[in-house]
């Protein structure tokens, strides 16, 4: 979900008609079209996220603080087609609490069946073909046509609010991706909207809309020249939600790596794994 909403982001980004955008656009569909050519690949994200509060909220023991922050680090491998993976996530939260051994999990996803292990549970737990099918299938609806390339590129060429440029080093583009602050908020939310069932009327989501604005964004990828395949993708941005005069600041920053591409044709559960799982209906 992550590297979609990554995804996602990019291609809204990638409007206007100059050379660099066109080559920009080109670049980053070569990249898919390499990533899925390989089928496999391993992958490092680390996710860091800064939540700014307009007033001082409790964390306990009588202390209060303003701000927020939390880090998160993805890893794991993947196979596209037909879908299998394996990953272990691991998240801390330093201004809160201490989340060691309780913030973290590791997971399977092989032949329409996901293994599940919480840190904070210390079980692991099975869940069947048809569990997965309807979770996939409701991802894929809540990403609707955000989840379609040319979908974004085709709608919003008629824009001109991001930049894009290409850099060339030792064997590798750079694509950079830079947005004019606000000028994401209206494309992104209003699809989001479209595509997210939520029980406001028309009063309250214009509402909701007109207090979320995003600034700072900038996306990059780095891509070698010789395979198209992108090793590195970075993601920032900043966004701001105002509501009744108040200001939630959130500062995301991301970043993957990529690697071992089509290293591996296919991934294992351990058989100890299937024998203690709890299966879950």
């Amino acid at each position: 979900m992550v590297l979609l909403l990554i995804s996602s982001l990019l291609l809204l980004a990638m409007v206007g008609c100059s050379g660099d955008s066109v080559q920009a656009k080109q670049l980053y569909l070569d990249a898919v079209d390499a990533l899925a050519q390989a089928n496999s690949y391993a992958y490092d994200m680390t996710l860091d996220q800064v939540l700014r509060f307009p007033e001082p909220i409790p964390i306990g023991f009588g202390e209060e603080t303003d701000t927020m922050t939390t880090q998160i680090r993805l890893t794991g491998r993947c196979i596209e087609d037909p879908l299998a993976m394996v990953m272990t996530l691991k998240a801390s939260m330093p201004d809160f609490m201490d989340l060691e051994d309780l913030a973290g999990l590791q997971a399977y996803m092989v032949d329409n069946k996901m293994y599940l292990y919480l840190d904070m549970f210390g079980e692991w737990w099975s869940y069947d073909e048809e569990f997965v099918e309807d979770a996939m299938a409701e991802v894929e609806e809540v990403a609707g046509s955000s989840s379609d390339p040319m979908y974004f590129i085709n709608t919003l060429d008629e824009d001109d609010v991001a930049n894009a440029s290409v850099k060339e080093d030792k064997g590798y583009y750079t694509l950079i991706i830079t947005v004019a602050d606000g000028a994401l908020a209206d494309s992104i939310i209003d699809e989001m909207m479209d595509q997210v069932a939520l029980e406001l009327n028309e009063e309250e989501t214009e509402a909701v809309l007109e207090g979320i604005e995003f600034s700072n964004f900038k996306y990059e990828m780095r891509i070698e020249k010789e395979t198209d395949l992108p090793t590195n993708v970075s993601l920032d941005f900043t966004l701001t939600i105002t509501v009744e005069g108040e200001t939630l600041e959130i500062v995301q920053g991301a970043e993957m790596i990529y690697s071992e591409f089509g290293a591996f044709d296919s991934i294992e559960v351990p058989e100890e794994i299937k024998e203690i799982a709890t299966p879950i209906q």
